[in-house]
């Protein structure tokens, strides 16, 4: 533990990794049930999601049409092993994601595992709060069989 920082700060430092945290389940959370506009506000209005062999998804209009075309597809997120560092009103987090899908009516057996992989996001503190700059998604394995939604 660092004794040369206030209790103040590493108090706002532990408040803000939570908050970066809950910002990811949040990301998690909608579009693992169809909320498009709460996930979109998970990111600044220029923001940005990338991914190799995507087209650009840059600002909140290419972000909503690319959630609206994949939510069907029935993918839930499982994020993980967050390395936040954070430097004033930016930070950067790294995480693991196991990515699994499910059908439409989540029958019972419905579920799979589609592949793991990994983010490396940029994040700004806004008036709002934390929101993703970018947010950059390697899978580990291909992602064959999944929607193309452009």
């Amino acid at each position: 533990m660092q004794t040369d920082i206030s209790l103040d700060a590493r108090i706002a430092a532990i408040e803000d990794h939570i908050a970066i945290a809950e910002l990811t389940s949040t990301y998690n959370d909608a579009w693992d049930n169809g909320d498009v506009e709460g996930w979109v506000d998970t990111f600044v209005p220029a923001g940005e999601f990338i991914q190799k062999g995507v087209p650009e998804t840059k600002g909140h209009e290419a972000l909503r049409k690319m959630v609206s075309a994949m939510i069907p597809a029935g993918l839930v997120h499982l994020t993980m092993n967050h390395r936040i560092t954070i430097d004033g009103t930016h930070a950067r987090q790294q995480a693991r994601v196991i990515l699994g899908r499910r059908s439409e009516r989540r029958e019972p057996g419905s579920s799979s595992w589609v592949t793991s992989g990994s983010y490396d996001d940029r994040l700004l503190l806004t008036d709002d709060g934390w929101r993703f700059v970018s947010r950059t998604f390697r899978p580990d394995a291909s992602l064959a069989g999944m929607p193309k939604w452009w």
